[in-house]
């Protein structure tokens, strides 16, 4: 069978929707021909429009041309004053002009220049490599509501995230609107037990049974890592790894907290983007307790992350959605500081059966000393594959690979 996992857009950071379509095509392409296809990542250097082999999947890059024009008058405009950012959108006011239509076009139709692009690259690709599934993982953007539309295929939209649901979410009622054109259009979807209960708690649940309950694919055995060393075993390095939010996912009481260790071996590494001034104030104050390194690629995190000696792990305001990095720092067995913004949040569950953990709620008060005790006592202990493996089995690409062949 010849399946196409889609994404929105190829991107050289560190990004969630990425690493769980590449989990699940490592596990498909065992028996499928499978595909790898999304928008080509304007900022990095690699080919677009072009295929490339690797662990089994083709990965195929398509370049839109509107996002790629959009993107350097972007770069040309860092750093200039208003005299000379007036001159740069002069030069390019053939795509200042194309900006403005497009904003004007999706005011009018709910559609874009891109939108029109996308399905007509992914159609051309459907037929030129003669694809049966098509399986979307989108936050969702304009890749799903082109999806939608493809014909003679069947079309699984994997839902990382909720949507119509998420707490933040302005224009619930447009935002509801779509998801329900969305689920109607597609075959299946594949959705976390949070999404699936808000489902069945509204009118939507007259779609309830084209959802699949599945966790996120994370839990995987890294063997094949680089053995360059990334940290100094001077000091006791705690890493946090991902993307932070003003409101979902602030950083302050996490750099609060750090900043206020009293324990000078311990040093926190922040790697990631999102707040970039609050975070960038905390660490020009305590230089010697926080690190900022900022984005960095796929790659790099996986090494990041084994070779830290604690993970510290930020959470949600919100209960129905959970960070999908806390797998993969369980994967790695380490021990792990999970800080929680509410009470009810669904890391707690995942985390009950897990040894090396410490909880901290913001809500109450701290005691940094038994925080620092931990982080002390725990140094250099990780917790044997096996004992994850069968725990956490449910979380393996192995596991929800199996839950797509069925609907396959």
């Amino acid at each position: 069978m010849v399946i196409a996992l889609i994404i929105d857009r190829f991107d050289s950071n560190n990004n969630a929707n990425i690493k769980i379509a590449l989990n699940i095509a490592r596990q498909l392409s065992r028996e499928h021909q499978v595909y790898v296809y999304g928008q080509h990542d304007c900022s990095s250097n690699g080919l677009a429009n072009c295929e490339y082999e690797d662990n089994d999947c083709i990965f195929y890059a398509y370049e839109a041309k509107f996002a790629k024009k959009v993107y350097e008058v972007k770069k040309s405009l860092e750093g200039k004053g208003r005299i000379k950012t007036l001159g740069v959108l002069l030069r390019h006011l053939d795509v200042v002009c194309c900006v403005v239509l497009n904003r004007i076009l999706y005011f009018l139709t709910e559609n874009t220049f891109e939108m029109y692009s996308t399905r007509k690259n992914l159609t051309e690709f459907v037929e030129k490599k003669h694809v049966q599934v098509l399986i979307a993982f989108t936050e969702p953007k304009d890749t799903i509501k082109e999806i939608i539309k493809i014909k003679n295929v069947k079309k699984i939209w994997y839902q990382l995230d909720p949507y119509s649901f998420n707490v933040y979410e302005k224009n619930k009622n447009r935002s509801r609107r779509h998801e329900e054109k969305f689920i109607k259009g597609v075959d299946y979807s594949f959705v976390t037990k949070q999404i699936y209960d808000e489902y069945s708690k509204c009118a939507l649940q007259k779609y309830i049974d084209k959802l699949r309950v599945v966790q996120f694919p994370n839990l995987v055995k890294f063997t094949d890592l680089k053995n360059e060393a990334v940290f100094s075993r001077e000091r006791i390095n705690c890493v946090f790894a991902g993307t932070f939010y003003s409101g979902i996912r602030n950083p302050d009481f996490l750099l609060e907290l750090f900043s206020k260790m009293t324990n000078s071996d311990i040093i926190l590494h922040l790697y990631g983007g999102g707040c970039e001034e609050q975070v960038k104030s905390y660490a020009e104050k305590t230089p010697d307790r926080l690190l900022a390194h900022g984005r960095v690629s796929l790659d790099d995190t996986n090494l990041i992350i084994r070779q830290a000696d604690i993970l510290v792990s930020l959470n949600n305001t919100n209960a129905n959605q959970m960070p999908s990095k806390i797998i993969e720092y369980i994967s790695t067995g380490l021990p792990i500081i999970n800080i929680c913004k509410i009470k009810d949040c669904p890391t707690l569950k995942v985390l009950n059966k897990y040894p090396l953990v410490y909880n901290i709620f913001e809500e109450e008060p701290v005691d940094i000393s038994s925080i620092e005790k931990f982080i002390c006592e725990n140094v250099g202990k990780r917790i044997e594959w096996d004992y994850l493996f069968k725990e956490y089995y449910e979380y393996t690409p192995e596991a929800v690979g199996g839950e797509i062949e069925k609907v396959l």
